[in-house]
């Protein structure tokens, strides 16, 4: 009998690689210079300043991750 991993854990999966992206590059403030310097929401480091771009990294990384768990479970 096959053996995999389950649907919901593989969702699970992705899902939480893709709000530890979110969380990561999620921008809590900046300073108006030029150019514009946003900091992360843990104030550790620079991040971008485009509003987009942490929810479309979040989005891709929780596809990459859900397509390469599916890929993986379906080579075996």
């Amino acid at each position: 009998m096959k053996q995999g991993t389950s649907t919901m854990a593989k969702v699970a999966i992705a899902v939480g690689a893709g709000i530890v992206v979110l969380l990561l590059l999620f921008r809590s403030g900046g300073v108006d210079s030029q150019p514009p310097v946003c900091s992360s929401i843990f104030n550790w480091y620079s991040v971008p300043c485009e509003g987009w771009l942490a929810p479309a990294a979040a989005m891709t990384t929780a596809a990459i991750v859900g397509l390469t768990l599916w890929w993986m479970d379906r080579r075996k």
